[in-house]
């Protein structure tokens, strides 16, 4: 009886059984699903930070005065990157004027004006975003727009049209002269002009005449935000994965 006592003692005090890799299937297979989410949220914040990047430089670069601009002719957006300097001369068309809705700048809202320029030597015409003024007490509030329509050279950084997250169905433009537009399509745009209109416009100049708030540069999310969002999701990838391996390393009974 005492042998059999002490070899029980001794049993109890060997070593603990080693730990052995054994997950189960259920939690590898959401373990997997989730580093593959998280890893895919942080590459996705990566390219947005290149975008952001790029299109800053693309703008920094651009509005940079250059020696010569390239003339704005209809292939232009084809031809050239966003923010290129171009030029263009002609006669504002005054009489239809269109107010871009719901345009944010540093914390306020209002309206971009946008006034077609009927090119000299063409019947076409482009849209020159002239800036930017607040929303007043109402909506019926609008500044003077009106400007004279003397043959002028006009300079500009070449923009797309705003698109916006998500389109809602019907017209994005009000009945009457100048038009509000929310988000508008160039084909709308181009239903209420009796000539054709490019599929761009231009930035007015900072010093040119007849403008009013021209703040050009892109106010978006800085692109080292995007970085750090991207160091988060694979933060929560790695965590995930430590967390799995430490859990599967269990003691055979």
């Amino acid at each position: 009886m005492e042998h059999d006592k002490r070899q029980i003692i001794a049993a109890s005090d060997g070593p603990p059984p080693p730990r052995r890799f054994r997950p189960s299937l259920w939690s590898s297979a959401l373990v997997a699903l989730l580093i593959v989410a998280f890893v895919s949220l942080g590459n996705w914040q990566l390219q947005r930070a290149r975008e952001k990047r790029d299109l800053l430089d693309a703008f920094d670069s651009g509005s940079a005065i250059p020696a010569a601009r390239a003339a704005a002719t209809a292939n232009a957006a084809n031809q050239y990157p966003r923010y290129t300097p171009l030029s263009a001369r002609g006669q504002f068309d005054t009489r239809h004027q269109f107010l871009l809705d719901n345009v944010v700048q540093h914390g306020q809202v209002g309206f971009y004006v946008w006034t077609p320029l009927r090119l000299e030597g063409s019947n076409a015409a482009i849209l020159i975003n002239r800036g930017w003024f607040p929303l007043g007490p109402t909506r019926g509030d609008i500044p003077p727009i009106e400007v004279d329509e003397r043959p002028r050279e006009i300079s500009g950084l070449l923009d797309r049209l705003p698109e916006p997250g998500l389109r809602l169905s019907g017209s994005g433009l009000s009945a009457e002269w100048p038009r509000v537009a929310v988000y508008p399509r160039i084909d709308e745009l181009r239903a209420v002009l009796d000539y054709p209109l490019y599929d761009y416009l231009l930035l007015l100049d900072a010093g040119a005449d007849d403008g009013f708030v021209r703040d050009w540069r892109p106010q978006l999310l800085p692109p080292r935000r995007h970085v750090g969002y991207a160091v988060q999701w694979f933060a929560f990838a790695t965590a995930v994965l430590a967390l799995f391996l430490i859990l599967s390393f269990k003691r055979e009974s």
